[in-house]
């Protein structure tokens, strides 16, 4: 394999995680005493985060964790259900060991091999461990802490860097503004680009289709109501993100377009 490194230059990539994939993480991995781990996945092509598999079934002691045949499986089963691809492994490790053991590295490696569509392995380490302030690559769940790593491929080996975690408010917006989702978003691919899709009721509305781009929540999603045409949404980038959809108003661009797409299908086409 050559010989690997962990680099710790001063500008962290980073990488997108959206907040109801925190959440899940924090219940079944952060909550529990280590090692858990699950999968995570996200939008083709980006270092965006946006579902987890929780391995439930996995043989795990306190100081190891090894994913299972059904993990695998649950994870092409997903790839095939929705347009979400494979990013990494997420586990736990006993306290005051927030890093990626020398084994974990050597599996790291081995994904890269098996995942060529990969350009980077994301491997988040969660520890009990929140008295100590958080680095500029972790981020607080609850009772524990989530160290965001990337492996990717390096002449001789790989390299391992920390990446910085930018969370992302869709199911805290949502909340906000008084919406309650009929479930987590999920990836669907609408006209060759992949969007994240939830449906909703939404106040003053109705039931709507909401449709979040990769660059939420600088932008704003795209609602599309079952009556009507889409909404265009006025968007306060100087308002917080979180408060974005509470403070905006609604108008409708048209009739002739409306999505009859659902968060479990991969493809969605206007008519």
């Amino acid at each position: 394999m050559g010989s690997d490194s962990v680099g710790t230059g001063p500008m962290l990539t980073p990488v997108r995680v959206a907040d109801f994939v925190l959440d899940a993480i924090a219940a079944r991995i952060g909550a529990v005493e280590p090692e858990q781990g699950g999968a995570l996945l996200g939008l083709p092509g980006l270092d965006y985060v946006t579902e987890f598999i929780h391995d439930a079934g996995a043989a795990t002691t306190g100081t190891r964790y090894q994913n299972t045949d059904a993990l695998i499986g649950a994870i092409g089963a997903r790839e095939a259900a929705t347009a979400a691809r494979f990013k990494g492994i997420v586990h736990s490790h006993p306290r005051a060991m927030p890093v990626p053991s020398g084994q974990d590295q050597s599996e790291y490696a081995e994904s890269l091999r098996l995942n060529p569509q990969l350009a980077r392995y994301l491997a988040p380490i969660v520890t009990h461990d929140v008295d100590t302030p958080l680095a500029g690559h972790e981020v607080r769940l609850g009772p524990a802490r989530i160290s965001f790593y990337g492996s990717s491929r390096a002449p001789g080996g790989m390299t391992l860097t920390p990446l910085r975690p930018v969370v992302v408010p869709v199911t805290r917006m949502l909340r906000r503004a008084g919406v309650r989702p009929a479930g987590d978003p999920a990836a669907i691919e609408v006209e060759g680009t992949t969007l994240l899709a939830t449906h909703a009721e939404l106040p003053g509305i109705g039931p709507a289709t909401l449709l979040f781009g990769a660059d939420f929540p600088a932008t704003a999603p795209i609602v599309l109501p079952e009556r009507g045409g889409p909404l265009a949404l006025t968007w306060d980038l100087g308002a917080p993100a979180v408060e974005r959809l509470a403070g905006t108003r609604g108008r409708r661009r048209g009739r002739g377009s409306r999505c009859r797409c659902s968060p479990r299908a991969r493809r969605c086409g206007s008519r």
